[in-house]
């Protein structure tokens, strides 16, 4: 049995949007530059060097999920699935007739809406989307990738 990627996306973080993603690229850059050179840190870092390691490889989780939705569909099938999930949206009541139920399905939809959107644009910026080491050993490529 395979695990459906939105579902494990949804699970890691509900609330990834490209924002979310160039935070992931900042914030790893920055926790790898100090963990390269922890003599430079505060007592307090080193005393918690065990947590910010694994801090970094959830960053470095996180950028690869969104990677492998990167290169697991292309520029039509992600304009294909915005389609289908506004269309979805169509289908749901009008906002005074919600309950619970459907407000977190319209949550849903518009959280997956706004991943495949912003896929859609990283698919605008770049052919291929190189692991995360890359870009913290090639600060220029980065800065192009994050539209800087």
């Amino acid at each position: 049995m395979s695990i459906d990627i939105n579902v494990l996306m949804r699970l890691l973080d509900p609330n990834i949007h490209l924002v979310d993603f160039e935070k992931i690229m900042m914030d790893y850059a920055a926790l790898k530059e100090k963990l390269d050179h922890t003599e430079a840190q505060s007592f307090y870092f080193k005393l918690a060097i065990d947590g910010k390691k694994e801090e970094l490889a959830q960053l470095k989780k996180r950028f690869n999920i969104y990677r492998h939705l990167f290169k697991k569909y292309s520029a039509y099938k992600l304009r294909k699935k915005i389609q289908r999930q506004e269309e979805r949206k169509l289908r749901i009541n009008t906002p005074s007739d919600l309950n619970l139920m459907a407000y977190m399905q319209l949550d849903s939809i518009n959280h997956q809406i706004a991943v495949y959107k912003n896929l859609l644009e990283l698919k605008g910026r770049t052919a291929d989307l190189k692991p995360i080491d890359f870009y913290t050993q090639h600060p220029d490529q980065m800065l192009k990738l994050l539209n800087y």
